[in-house]
């Protein structure tokens, strides 16, 4: 029965499974390329401008309505990414530091390392491709206890075995269940990140377990007089941000998208395990106001894991060690897949 719950589920969820595996493997290596190959569009210097120049700089490049969200590069001479969404386009500008001039921009899905990145978060179907992920994700960890079950030895002496001098089927066998063995707590914490990751509810639910409050930005009343006040100088509003938080780096900023959303300055503070960090100080865009205020250490159940969880699955958490290791982690993963299929394969042709 087991065997046949751990068979049918690789064959309804394997391809889906396999593209993630392969597609993890390409972004550990894919970041570096891309950063070497699209080496001007990343490449600036130092800031010498206000910071209100680069959210001048994206509106009179793209329309004076663009909502816009900034990323800072986390060391100097990298540039400053604009996230641009306009109704005939969606992608990311980039722009230099030391004159907020335009370096260069791309569509979201252009390129090989967004190719692949867009590819892994949800299958180009979006929200449909979330959900296929996470029933795949979900599966597929019912997959490795299944697999667990049917691995546990009788006799541990041959636990770990591999026949190298039997036959390819029996080579095939020991491989898949030995790696499975080895590697596959490893495998199932990666699964599980990223099942954790691609499904936001699942950070809700923890954090309701927890008998928490989901952390959630403030909104600010109606007031129809508000929109006709220009924006403060965003040079002003990081000056108040940062007396209410101070310290740690500036990561991004995303402007609101309507009149009663609030402005999100997001910052890294040291200690926090996420590498664009989960600090957070949310602010009236018109007057330049502190609404609130969340440390990456003071947040909900949910998003904490959720700060663990995304830099262990992209390999970030432990420097270029853990880089390596995830690497290895998806490329195990693709042999399971590789090794089941042709176990299956063989067995239907023997019969």
């Amino acid at each position: 029965m087991l065997l046949k719950v751990h068979r049918w589920l690789a064959l309804s969820i394997g391809i889906v499974i396999m593209v993630s595996a392969v597609t993890g493997v390409l972004l550990t290596l894919g970041k570096p390329l891309d950063r070497i190959v699209n080496a001007s569009l990343f490449v600036g210097g130092p800031q010498q401008v206000p910071y209100q120049a680069f959210v001048d700089a994206v509106r009179t490049t793209y329309g004076p309505d663009t909502q816009v969200r900034l990323r800072f590069p986390a060391e100097s001479g990298g540039t400053v990414e604009a996230y641009v969404k306009t109704k005939i386009w969606d992608g990311s500008a980039y722009f230099d530091p030391a004159t907020a001039a335009l370096v260069g921009a791309r569509a979201k899905d252009e390129g090989f390392y967004n190719f692949i990145f867009e590819l892994h978060s949800d299958l180009f179907l979006h929200d449909v491709g979330e959900v296929i992920l996470t029933v795949a994700g979900t599966a597929f960890i019912i997959m490795l206890i299944t697999g667990l079950f049917l691995w546990w030895p009788r006799k541990w002496r041959f636990a770990f075995r591999v026949n190298f001098k039997g036959n390819v089927t029996a080579l095939l066998f020991d491989g898949h269940r030995v790696a499975g063995a080895v590697f596959g707590l490893f495998v199932l914490v990666s699964v599980f990140t990223g099942t954790y990751l691609v499904w936001k509810p699942i950070a809700t639910w923890v954090t309701a377990m927890a008998g928490q409050t989901p952390n959630k930005p403030p909104v600010l009343p109606k007031d129809p007089a508000r929109k006709l006040l220009p924006d403060a100088p965003l040079d002003t509003i990081l000056a108040h941000a940062n007396v209410a938080v101070p310290g740690g780096r500036l990561v991004d900023i995303t402007y609101p998208k309507d009149e009663q959303s609030s402005l999100r300055v997001r910052k890294h503070l040291e200690g926090d395990p996420h590498p664009n960090g989960q600090t957070y100080i949310w602010m009236n865009p018109k007057t330049a106001e502190v609404l609130k205020k969340t440390k990456w250490n003071e947040g909900d159940l949910g998003t904490r894991v959720q700060g663990w969880g995304y830099p262990y699955h992209s390999g970030r958490l432990f420097g270029t060690a853990n880089l390596v290791f995830t690497g290895f982690i998806g490329l195990v993963l693709v042999w399971y897949g590789i090794s089941g299929i042709l176990l299956w394969w063989k067995r239907r042709r023997s019969r």
